[in-house]
């Protein structure tokens, strides 16, 4: 079951993990091993008591850390959310004006469908570990190495607040 499922049905959310991927004392049995070790051990007391019926092989895409190559599991933690609400309506009232074109006009439609019905985007992970764009101590380094050797002789200027100018 999802969070957001879980949410629509108002059950309470349980964390039964710590950081490292071992069960903590929610999880009230197996306290203290490794996710994948305490998965056997149900496994081995559920055989042990009779209680399994069939045991199956089944298919299932679990992500993989493209960096580590350590299995990714969804982990219940502070996050941050952007609110798309105030972005969409803006962005939908000058497509709909017709202010901004699509072409072929025929993804105005799919355009509109996308923002009436979007969900606030979630920038914890892109923030935290993903997109340098959101890092600025990444994105300034990054733009020093992209300047000349006279560029980098000058000082930067601290940029003028200009409402019109992103």
């Amino acid at each position: 079951m999802t969070t957001r499922s879980g949410q629509k049905h108002e059950l309470e959310i349980i964390d039964m993990f710590n950081k490292d991927g071992t069960l903590n004392e929610n999880a009230q049995f197996y306290i203290g091993q490794d996710r994948f070790e305490a998965r056997k051990s149900i496994l081995r007391d559920l055989e042990k008591q009779d209680r399994i019926v069939k045991v199956e092989e089944i298919a299932n895409k679990v992500g993989y850390s493209e960096r580590t190559d350590a299995v990714i599991e969804p982990r219940l933690s502070l996050q941050w959310f952007c609110s798309m609400d105030k972005m969409a309506k803006p962005a939908l009232e000058n497509v709909m004006n017709d202010e901004i074109q699509f072409h072929p006009a025929k993804f105005k439609n799919s355009y509109r469908h996308w923002m009436e019905n979007i969900r606030d985007w979630c920038i914890s992970q892109t923030a935290y570990g993903g997109d340098s764009a959101f890092q600025p101590g990444i994105m300034v380094r990054e733009l020093k190495n992209m300047l000349s050797p006279k560029q980098k002789s000058r000082p930067l200027k601290k940029r003028e607040k200009n409402p019109g100018k992103i």
